[in-house]
Parts: C-alpha cells; sequence; structure tokens
C-alpha cells in the first residue's frame, strides 16, 4: 500500500481530526526527525488541499490531537534513545 509521507504535526494532526486516521510514525535516521504516514488515498489528499484553504476544524480535538501525535513522538524518541539511537522531535 501506498503511504504519503507528511513531515508537519499541525497537518497530520488535522488529517487525524478530518479523518480519524491514525498515522504510523518514521524516525528518520538521518537527520533524526520523524515523520507520519498516511495511506495515500483521494480522502487524505482532499483533506492536505482543505489544510491549505484553512478549512475550518473543532479546535478542542485538533489540539488534543496534536498532543496525542507530540507524545507518540515522545516516546518513540525515548524507545529510541533506549536503543542508543538518537532522535529528535
Amino acid at each position: 500500500m501506498r503511504e504519503l509521507e507528511i513531515s508537519d504535526i499541525w497537518l497530520a494532526s488535522f488529517i487525524l481530526t478530518i479523518l480519524k486516521v491514525e498515522p504510523k510514525l518514521k524516525p528518520n535516521p538521518t537527520n533524526g526527525m520523524v515523520s507520519f504516514l498516511f495511506p495515500y488515498s483521494e480522502d487524505v489528499l482532499r483533506t492536505v488541499a482543505e489544510f491549505q484553504s484553512d478549512k475550518p476544524v473543532p479546535v478542542y480535538t485538533y489540539s488534543v490531537n496534536f498532543k496525542i501525535l507530540k507524545n507518540k513522538i515522545l516516546r518513540l524518541k525515548k524507545s529510541l534513545e533506549a536503543k542508543g539511537i538518537e532522535a529528535y522531535e
């Protein structure tokens, strides 16, 4: 299955809020950053366009989803550091 890789946590939070699709996290060993992987679909592409068009979103849900993704990044980072792999947010 093709996946769309997104490095913007704000966009990933928006997709999660609108589509309720949980992304997979992908650490990048080259730069230590984490990307979000979503299924490559018309729904996800449309939602990316809606984000760029400033579509209104439920603010509370959006901020909770941001915190959820941020927490997942931090847990992944701790897991990688425990294995001796450096990762950044």
